[in-house]
């Protein structure tokens, strides 16, 4: 007996979402790029979250699927702007060439 796998295939298909890298750098006033900081991607159509936390030269890269996202940033003993521009991805990886620049409280 032959199994047809022609509907599970396209199935399978159709739940697969391409995902982006979208690249930010999080810095102090002075330019030096802050670790540890956890930097989300809301998704402002369903209000999903995705997050990751910064390396030591301040870099994150975060996938998602295409959409518009806005954009936090948390680390303890420091402020992020109240507003940070909202990301759009639509069919390729987006670096985000302005730094969030943090403060120290």
């Amino acid at each position: 007996m032959t199994e047809d796998n022609s509907n599970t295939n396209q199935n399978n298909s159709q739940n697969t979402t391409t995902k982006y890298n979208v690249t930010f750098r999080v810095t102090n006033a002075t330019n030096q790029g802050l670790s540890n900081v956890l930097v989300t991607l809301t998704d402002t159509s369903d209000a999903t979250n995705t997050e990751s936390g910064t390396t030591d030269n301040g870099d994150v890269t975060i996938s998602v699927k295409p959409g518009t996202y806005s954009v936090t940033a948390t680390r303890e003993g420091y402020t992020a702007p109240t507003t940070i521009a909202n990301v759009t991805v639509t069919d390729s990886n987006v670096t985000v060439s302005d730094a969030i620049i943090m403060t120290s409280e």
